[in-house]
C-alpha cells in the first residue's frame, strides 16, 4: 500500500510539467479581446456657404479621377464571369457613387457626360473646357470631386490581445480546474495555441477610404468636404479550445478519443449531398471591399443632403 501512495505522490508532484513519466492532460482556451472596437466617425468639412446653398442644390455632376482600377462589375463583387463584352475605364465605382445620389432624390449628370462635353468643346474649339464651365453648360448646381476611393486594410489597435487560460482536464479534455503551471510548460502552451490564434483571425481588417468634397458651380468654390476610412467589423466573437497532453516535459495536442461503444446498425434509403459555394479568398475581399463602399457612399449622400456631421 505504502508503494502505490509513493508513486501518486510522485506524479503529483511533478505533474506541473517537470521530468516525469506521468501524463497530465489540459484544457487550453483563448479568446480575441479587443478593449475599442469603435470605429472613427467619417471627417466632414462644411461651410457657412455650403449650409446656404444647401436647399438650392438639386441636380449633381460626378468628377472623376485622373486614374482607376480597371476592373469589371463581377470582380469588383467578387463573381466569376465567363466573359467581358464591354467595360468603362473608371465605370464601376463611378456608378455606384452615382447610384448613391440618385437614391437620395438627387439629378445625378454622369461622370462621362462631363468628361465628353469637356473633350468636344477640345475638339471644337482647340481647348477643354473646365469642368466648372462643362457642368455650368449641361446646368448642374454643383460638382462632386472624387478625390479619391482606395481599399486596403487597418490595423488592430495596441489594446487588442489574446486572452488565454489554462485547466487541468480529463482524457477526454473536459475542463476541471485552473492549471498552474511553469514557464517551460507555458512557452509550449502559447506555441500551441499560437498557431490557432493565427487561423482564427488576422490582425488587420479590410477597408475603404473615400476623400471627396463639392464645388458650387455658380461660384467655383469648394463648400464641403468629406472623407472617411470604414473597415470591417471585427468578428463577434472570436475563441478556441484546445485539448492538450504533456509528458516528460513535452506537449503536444491530445489524439482525439475513440467512442468504445459499438453503433447500431444504420440503414438508408437515400442521400443529398450540399454543393459548396463558399467564394475563394480574393472573391470574398472584392465582395467586402464592394460593400464596405456602398456604405460610405450611402454615408456620404447622407451626411450631405441632411447637413449633418
Amino acid at each position: 500500500m505504502s508503494k502505490l501512495r509513493f508513486i501518486f505522490l510522485f506524479c503529483f508532484i511533478f505533474s506541473a510539467g517537470f521530468l516525469t513519466g506521468c501524463s497530465k492532460h489540459y484544457a487550453l482556451t483563448t479568446e480575441y479581446v479587443a478593449e475599442n472596437t469603435s470605429e472613427v466617425a467619417a471627417e466632414v468639412i462644411s461651410t457657412a456657404k455650403y449650409r446656404r446653398f444647401l436647399p438650392t442644390i438639386k441636380t449633381i455632376v460626378i468628377q472623376a479621377p485622373d486614374r482607376c482600377i480597371d476592373e469589371t462589375k463581377s470582380q469588383k463583387d467578387g463573381i466569376k464571369a465567363e466573359s467581358t463584352i464591354l467595360k468603362t475605364n473608371c465605370g464601376i465605382e463611378m456608378a455606384e457613387i452615382e447610384r448613391g445620389w440618385a437614391k437620395f432624390g438627387y439629378e445625378v449628370l454622369s461622370w462621362k457626360v462631363l468628361k465628353q462635353t469637356q473633350q468636344q468643346e477640345q475638339t471644337r474649339n482647340g481647348f477643354a473646357l473646365s469642368a466648372r464651365e462643362a457642368a455650368k453648360k449641361l446646368g448642374a448646381d454643383a460638382i462632386l470631386l472624387v478625390n479619391s476611393t482606395e481599399r486596403g486594410y487597418v490595423k488592430s489597435g495596441s489594446d487588442a490581445r489574446w486572452d488565454r487560460r489554462y485547466f487541468v482536464s480529463d482524457k477526454r479534455g473536459n475542463k476541471r480546474n485552473p492549471a498552474y503551471v511553469n514557464k517551460t510548460i507555458e512557452r509550449q502552451f502559447i506555441r500551441l495555441l499560437g498557431g490557432r490564434e493565427r487561423q482564427l483571425s488576422s490582425s488587420s481588417r479590410l477597408s475603404v477610404t473615400i476623400n471627396a468634397s463639392v464645388i458650387l458651380v455658380s461660384t467655383g468654390q469648394a463648400v464641403w468636404f468629406y472623407e472617411w476610412t470604414h473597415a470591417e467589423k471585427k468578428q463577434a466573437e472570436v475563441k478556441d479550445e484546445l485539448h492538450v497532453v504533456c509528458k516528460k516535459g513535452y506537449c503536444r495536442l491530445a489524439p482525439k478519443m475513440r467512442d468504445g461503444r459499438r453503433k447500431a446498425t444504420r440503414l438508408s434509403s437515400g442521400n443529398s449531398s450540399a454543393l459548396s459555394t463558399q467564394r475563394k479568398p480574393q472573391n470574398q475581399r472584392s465582395a467586402t471591399h464592394t460593400r464596405l463602399m456602398k456604405e460610405v457612399i450611402s454615408d456620404m449622400v447622407r451626411k450631405f443632403s441632411s447637413g449633418l456631421k
